[in-house]
């Protein structure tokens, strides 16, 4: 039995793999994956090793978890090549989203747009459907023009926009097609943000939500049994970047972090105080404004660890959607006090994106770490899936093959593709075999 364990950002996801490799080249990639194939080849289907690519560890579904082979490509890091000209950048698929941003900050340049965690690799992020916020903006993986992979045969392939329908699904896989080791990005040039935080009235951001999706970049945060919510928005400015005075750290660390780790361990310990903690958060909220290049604007801190749900629902069904989900937090008296997260995102042609040919509304909901989750987020996911809802990959769900089928009109087309890179199920887990439909009798 394998001694080596490992456990994702949250703590509720553990794997315990025969091994762990981290290559640094892309021949010892190729090396393990023929390894791997050749265990399959030699000794059948049931002694077939599996490879699944673990990174930050933000995904907070199984997706990484094999008791085979974890593969981190923390040693397979960096800028491959820059043309600003052509406003194009290719880097290595280990390369975490800090250090991306900071070496095209240094360059003049800098993502379309961006989450607001920025510690997960490039590969991973895309390859889950990780997205920001912009109603006019889509998912990272839509900035991918050409991405190198090695199939489950151990080949190099490049896939770019010659083959479009190629393209769209390699670049939200999961993993399932292959080992990402290189992504070419479409960049634009450098620029500032206004970042203008404050606290508004639901009813309110919801009865203008139009107008306020009409900023570049805009979110909110509600609180549960209350009201109220942190009101996020974001555009482009000339304006000289600020330094970050008492308000920006009493926001950033003290509430968002600090009060929030308080209220979190008070809550969980007394659940009947919940409904009070979250109308004392909201009293605390203050009008916050920060000008700064984008990738500074867009990360956040996050030292409280949680649990975390989050779907994809048609963005003319979002205000419904909300509603009822306060309804049922009222109903059910649910004890979180964890802000729910919202955004905005367009359409894309991704086959497996939750934004797939719908502009979209994002709606997450977190519980404290340690904290029983399971009854929360079954009822908000029942509501997410009465709206036609999908799932964020990298998020908890309970999606089905059935479930699948409904939501993404080229799934099947992506499995006979999965099949063709991937005929041995090299790069296949538990969790992604229950969650498609992919027997152990045909991979």
């Amino acid at each position: 039995m394998s001694k080596l364990t490992w456990t994702n950002w949250s703590g509720g996801v553990q794997s315990w793999p025969e091994q762990i490799v981290t290559p640094g080249s892309l021949d010892e990639i190729i090396e393990v994956v023929k390894m791997a194939a050749s265990t399959g080849s030699a000794h059948g289907a049931a002694q077939q090793k599996q490879i699944r690519l673990v990174a930050a560890g933000h995904s907070f579904t199984p997706v990484a978890q094999t008791d085979s082979i974890m593969m981190s490509l923390d040693n397979y890091q960096g800028i491959e090549a820059i043309d600003k000209e052509a406003g194009l950048v290719t880097v290595k698929a280990g390369t975490r989203l800090y250090q991306l941003g900071a070496t095209l900050h240094e360059n003049g340049l800098a993502q379309e747009n961006l989450g607001d965690i920025n510690q997960q690799s490039i590969a991973g992020a895309v390859s889950t459907g990780t997205h920001g916020t912009g109603a006019d903006l889509q998912t990272i993986a839509t900035q991918i023009v050409a991405l190198k992979l090695i199939n489950g045969r151990g080949e190099l392939v490049t896939i770019d926009e010659s083959e479009p329908d190629l393209l769209n699904a390699a670049r939200i896989s999961l993993g399932m097609l292959g080992i990402i080791v290189e992504v070419t990005l479409r960049v634009v040039p450098a620029y500032k943000l206004h970042l203008i935080s404050q606290p508004a009235n639901l009813d309110g951001i919801l009865a203008d939500l139009e107008t306020h999706k009409q900023n570049r970049h805009f979110e909110f945060f509600w609180f549960p049994h209350t009201k109220t919510v942190q009101f996020k928005r974001m555009n482009p400015t000339k304006k000289e970047p600020t330094e970050d005075g008492f308000g920006t750290w009493l926001n950033d660390v003290v509430i968002e972090n600090g009060a929030l780790w308080l209220a979190s361990t008070i809550s969980k310990q007394i659940p009947s105080t919940t409904p009070a903690i979250c109308r004392l958060s909201g009293r605390f909220l203050s009008k916050v404004e920060k000008v700064d290049y984008s990738y500074r604007v867009f990360a956040a801190t996050r030292t409280v660890r949680f649990e975390e749900m989050e779907y994809n629902v048609p963005a003319a069904s979002f205000t419904d959607c909300l509603h009822d989900i306060e309804a049922e937090i009222e109903r059910q008296q649910f004890p979180v006090n964890f802000p729910v997260e919202c955004r905005f995102v367009k359409a894309d042609d991704i086959w497996l994106s939750p934004a797939y040919q719908r502009d979209s509304g994002y709606i997450a909901v977190h519980v404290f770490k340690g904290k029983p989750f399971r009854a929360y987020f079954e009822a908000i996911e029942a509501i997410f899936q009465k709206y036609n809802g999908r799932p964020h990959w990298g998020k908890r769900h309970t999606f089905t093959p059935a479930h699948v089928q409904d939501a993404y009109p080229k799934a099947n087309d992506f499995l006979q593709l999965r099949t063709e890179f991937d005929p041995q199920g090299i790069f296949l887990n538990q969790h992604l075999r229950q969650t498609f439909g992919i027997g152990q009798s045909n991979q």
